[in-house]
């Protein structure tokens, strides 16, 4: 149960680039809302975005199991306000600290081998092959999941992958229904694989094929 008492107090106000932190975390929420149509889902990206920081707070247990309270609200202002509350001490170690809390690209896990963000119209999906014992399932359990996201989501038109796996295993990619587009450009590598020496490549799936491929008939 929610911890009231102790998260849903006033904000304070007074000062003009705290209440815009405020502000920007909360336009957050709200994007985190719309994009994940399951509940679950937007849990687990909060989480994800709070990890660098929340070591910093003393009730970090407490947090972690308010958040996960928060899975059931499916109204979109409730949610917002309940779970910046939740997080309000982590944004203000953020204010204080000027600790970033999300990258450039922020990704959401679905499975152990695959996780994914959405860009507009596009869904990008990160295959992480090392180590991953039954890396096939794994992958195929991430895109069913992932397909529950994109039927929901009206606006996806694409689903893209880029890793080092569509590289080494293109055929294995195929198998799975996606086009192979070849190796990315040098802009998409160094923005977001700079640090990467193995080639990457590319591979796209189009809204309807991947629903028709994925999609849980009812």
């Amino acid at each position: 149960m929610l911890n009231q008492e102790i998260y849903l107090q006033p904000i304070e106000s007074g000062n003009e680039e705290i209440e815009k932190e405020y502000a920007d975390a909360k336009g957050e929420l709200e994007k985190i809302f719309d994009k994940n149509p399951v509940a679950e889902y937007r849990i687990n990206e909060i989480i994800k975005r709070i990890k660098p920081i929340i070591n910093n707070v003393d009730n970090a247990d407490l947090i972690m199991a308010d958040l996960s309270d928060c899975k059931n609200i499916t109204n979109k202002p409730e949610f917002i306000e309940k779970v910046f509350c939740i997080i309000k001490p982590l944004v203000d170690i953020k204010i204080n600290n000027s600790i970033k809390i999300s990258g450039d690209r922020d990704f959401i896990e679905v499975s152990e081998a695959l996780s994914y963000g959405i860009d507009g119209e596009e869904v990008h999906i990160h295959l992480v092959p090392e180590g991953k014992v039954n890396l096939l399932e794994s992958i195929e359990l991430g895109l069913k999941k992932l397909a529950e996201i994109v039927k929901e989501n009206e606006t996806i038109k694409i689903i893209t992958a880029t890793s080092t796996l569509v590289e080494r295993n293109p055929r294995v990619v195929k198998l799975f229904g996606f086009t192979v587009d070849g190796k990315i450009d040098e802009t998409t590598r160094q923005r977001h694989f700079a640090g990467e020496k193995r080639e990457v490549w590319a591979a796209h799936m189009t809204r309807e094929d991947f629903l028709n491929r994925y999609s849980i008939k009812q």
